[in-house]
């Protein structure tokens, strides 16, 4: 008889699991393909024997973030945006990493409303009144009103205010007895001081005072004497 004796080897077959973590965005060549989304894949290699050797890979890929926000500010004000301090309107972006290391974009969008400041000129009569910086005024001067936009904002309102000037005038009148003058709004036989009120253009008070003084009347006797 003639007996063969056989040794069998059995070569190792390998799996392997690699894990992987990438950023949204980013990519791997795993599973016969380029890989963006999370998830197993399995790749089957040869060893040097010509046994399989399986590769699993763990892909995870992190979320990566971008927000907008809207800011508004006044004129004047200020903002930190985009790495720096900013004072107008426009679109400024910042990015910041996550936990995971990836990118997380903030878009910030400015609105830098206008602070009007405005003068405007206003005259009274003397005697009358303004409503300026919170009071009723009387006074000629500058009078400052802060109000409000509809934005939010200062709207600075200047009034320069002026007096129109009083107009007084004093005349005097002379005149018979038994005749009048017509003052006051009636006609005068009395010697005095008559108040007449007048009105400029401008709406005002002009005052006109006349001082009214009567004539002596004179009765004298003559004396003739005729041949």
């Amino acid at each position: 008889d003639s007996i063969i004796l056989t040794t069998l080897t059995i070569w190792p077959s390998y799996q392997d699991t690699v894990y992987v973590a990438l950023c949204e965005g980013g990519s791997i060549t795993a599973g016969g393909g380029i890989q963006t989304t999370s998830g197993l894949y399995f790749d089957s290699l040869q060893t040097t024997n010509g046994c399989d050797s399986i590769l699993v890979t763990e892909l995870t890929v992190h979320p990566v973030y971008r927000d907008t926000v809207y800011a508004e500010l006044c004129t004047g004000e200020s903002i930190t945006a985009g790495g720096g301090v900013q004072t107008t309107s426009g679109s400024y972006v910042d990015v910041y990493p996550t936990v995971e290391n990836c990118d997380s974009t903030v878009v910030t969008i400015l609105t830098v409303h206008p602070v009007y400041a405005e003068t405007v000129q206003a005259e009274i009569c003397p005697g009358d009144s303004l409503f300026l910086a919170g009071a009723y005024q009387t006074v000629a001067g500058a009078y400052v009103d802060t109000l409000n936009t509809v934005a939010g904002c200062d709207s600075i309102i200047t009034t320069q205010l002026s007096l129109y000037p009083e107009y007084v005038r004093t005349f005097t009148a002379s005149i018979c007895p038994g005749d009048s003058l017509f003052l006051a709004g009636a006609y005068q036989t009395v010697a005095d001081t008559y108040t007449d009120s007048l009105t400029t253009i401008n709406g005002c008070d002009s005052v006109i005072l006349t001082t009214l003084t009567i004539w002596p009347s004179y009765q004298d006797t003559v004396y003739v004497a005729l041949c």
